[in-house]
């Protein structure tokens, strides 16, 4: 397996209204069986955590502080990857499936295990308790 996947550039500019797409918004639970499209999986991550400006803390999702403690983690059935904003790619962290054990963890949701990937997010927060130390670990 290769250690890092690029991820192809994400499009700044979209055939829907950010209004159109809240209306439209539903949630899911029966997947489609095909894989996201690196297209796809790039443009989700990017407009999560990607860059946006030339510094790292310019950010599609804003933090106090520019303290980013989100991690975001993409699962298939080739592994575990991370997400790297600063280089727009993933990393392999894992490799090996592990929806069965995220749907277990999810009191059960077997959804999750059937779907052909599945988004995770964690945070790291010693990046927002090193700056903002009490105040930061109670928030």
């Amino acid at each position: 397996m290769s250690a890092y996947i690029s991820l192809p550039p994400p499009s700044t500019s979209g055939t829907m209204s950010l209004e159109a797409a809240i209306a439209k918004r539903r949630s899911v639970r029966r997947y489609a069986p095909q894989d996201l499209t690196l297209e796809q999986i790039g443009q989700l991550l990017w407009a999560a955590q990607g860059i946006t400006g030339g510094r790292a803390v310019l950010r599609a999702a804003p933090s106090a502080g520019a303290c980013h403690p989100l991690e975001f983690y993409l699962c298939r059935a080739d592994g575990v990857w991370h997400y790297e904003p600063q280089h727009h790619r993933l990393t392999c962290h894992l490799e090996r499936d592990v929806r069965n054990e995220l749907a277990e963890a999810a009191w059960r949701q077997r959804f999750i295990a059937t779907a052909p990937c599945v988004f995770v997010v964690s945070a790291v927060f010693e990046r927002t308790t090193r700056r903002y130390r009490e105040r930061g670990r109670l928030r």
